[in-house]
């Protein structure tokens, strides 16, 4: 699968996620699908992560990536939630097709549509790009080389089902064990937008779209690579 036509945008939640944050950045590596995210956000996710994390900007560094410009223009998104309008924009300046925020609700419709961006909860995204070979390379590089549990691919995809429950069950016939229960309520809403999380293509407004499949992605199964 190639993801040249996609830049995912990751909001400040989902950077202050060490758990989430990790397991998108390294599904960028593996499928070759660009993650940015902007200042704001990177504040935004230091200001919110777990004492004992390493903070957003430590692993930017680390993994030699840049900031994206900020944005312009936010004043225009009215249908946003006020906090979130500068990130918005700076998805915006960033080039990208899609914001993975755990806040989908929090971005309005019209100005989504206006930028041709869909918001997409980290869980739901992460089951749509990853195919079964490149999750399991995901899980094989975070596990590679532990000292502590998780040491193996089963126990870490077992352990992955507390926070994202819909991309354990996407792969669940990967393995032969029981995932962790759900630690948290699935959001009511999972994906607003119109550009498919998969082909990336951007529908017209009378297309009917399936948690961020266009018709054709969303009766056609993917390739394993």
């Amino acid at each position: 699968m190639s993801n040249t036509n996609l830049v995912a945008f990751l909001d400040g939640d989902v950077l202050a996620r060490p758990v989430t944050r990790t397991l998108i950045i390294m599904a960028s590596q593996v499928t070759g699908l660009p993650v940015i995210w902007s200042r704001l956000a990177e504040r935004q996710g230091n200001t919110n992560s777990p004492r004992n994390a390493r903070s957003v900007t430590y692993v930017r560094e680390l993994l030699g990536r840049s900031l994206s410009p900020r944005g312009v223009g936010s004043e225009r998104f009215s249908g946003t939630s006020p906090a979130d309008r500068q990130i918005l924009a700076d998805a915006v300046a960033a080039g990208a097709g899609v914001l993975v925020t755990g806040d989908v609700d929090d971005y309005g419709e019209e100005d989504l549509d206006a930028v041709g961006i869909t918001a997409a909860n980290p869980d739901l995204f992460l089951s749509i790009i990853l195919t079964a070979d490149s999750y399991l390379d995901v899980l094989e590089q975070i596990t590679a080389g532990r000292r502590k549990p998780p040491q193996t691919v089963g126990v870490l995809h077992g352990l992955l089902g507390r926070q994202h429950p819909r991309t354990v069950a996407r792969f669940a016939s990967l393995f032969n064990i029981e995932p962790s229960a759900t630690t948290q309520r699935e959001p009511h809403l999972m994906v607003r937008g119109r550009r498919c999380l998969r082909c990336y293509a951007l529908a017209s407004l009378t297309s009917t779209y399936t948690l961020g499949l266009c018709e054709v992605c969303a009766t056609v199964q993917p390739n394993k690579k």
